[in-house]
């Protein structure tokens, strides 16, 4: 049972298995997030791993190096869930929102009738400037950011044996260096390969997509935290009127 409160009010949601996801395939790495976004009050869907993984980074990067001005997602209540593919993220956007959640979704850029599925899904859509999210990772972060990275890969003995023949190098052409590094995005795609890339790069050096969608999703938060809090205070002063309005009825009825 999902508890919600919305206006004062509490109601319950049954629990159930998100849309198109077997008993079987509900492990334990899923059931831990799929728990964290029915107790979370926002929820961020991701379309894929590398976006999973990429913007929580980003956002405590960000946090980081400006503690004033940025908030990691954790901060801000938001729990992350990875669709796995862009067919499913208006299933479990509609799933998450039924249940009471604030949606957000960060996806490549889609056909107009999948994007329209997605749009109405979720409150809060991001799309993607292109296609193919390790490609604005590689086409958008500073070349400078891109070369630190790939050398710690290097002088930290991380790059993989199979791509020996891609090694990095400081001479190397930057058309090369993206094509290595997108090949090892690729296959480190499981161990946070774009968390480490944006992990280390300035405000600066980032993709201008990412920073601009963390920027809109905080504000959208603290807009709707401030606003819910208005509301609660008007509540309770109007709770409070109504107490005294009783109380002179009383005392009138008493004299």
């Amino acid at each position: 049972m999902v508890i919600k409160r919305e206006n004062g009010k509490l109601s319950g949601i049954p629990a159930e298995y998100p849309p198109t996801v077997k008993p079987k395939k509900y492990r334990e790495e899923f059931r831990r997030r799929f728990c964290e976004a029915l107790l979370a009050r926002r929820v961020l869907i991701t379309e894929g791993r590398t976006e999973y993984d990429a913007f929580p980074a980003a956002a405590r990067r960000l946090n980081e190096l400006y503690p004033e001005e940025f908030k990691s997602l954790e901060a801000l209540g938001i729990a992350i869930v990875n669709a796995e593919t862009d067919s499913q993220i208006d299933p479990l956007g509609s799933f998450y929102r039924a249940l009471g959640k604030i949606i957000f979704a960060v996806f490549d850029k889609q056909p107009s009738t999948r994007k329209s599925k997605i749009v109405a899904a979720v409150n809060y859509p991001y799309e993607t400037p292109e296609k193919g999210f390790e490609y604005i990772l590689l086409n958008v972060t500073d070349e400078s950011a891109l070369r630190r990275y790939a050398n710690s890969l290097v002088s930290n003995d991380e790059w993989p044996s199979h791509l020996s023949a891609k090694t990095p190098s400081n001479g190397m052409p930057i058309g090369d260096l993206k094509e290595a590094l997108r090949d090892y995005l690729k296959w480190a795609k499981g161990s946070g390969g774009a968390a480490d890339l944006l992990g280390q790069c300035t405000k600066e050096e980032m993709p201008k997509f990412i920073v601009e969608t963390l920027e809109s999703i905080q504000n959208t938060v603290e807009a709707e935290t401030e606003s819910a809090a208005e509301n609660e205070e008007h509540s309770e002063d109007e709770g409070v009127r109504e107490t005294s309005s009783d109380d002179s009825e009383v005392n009138t009825e008493e004299e």
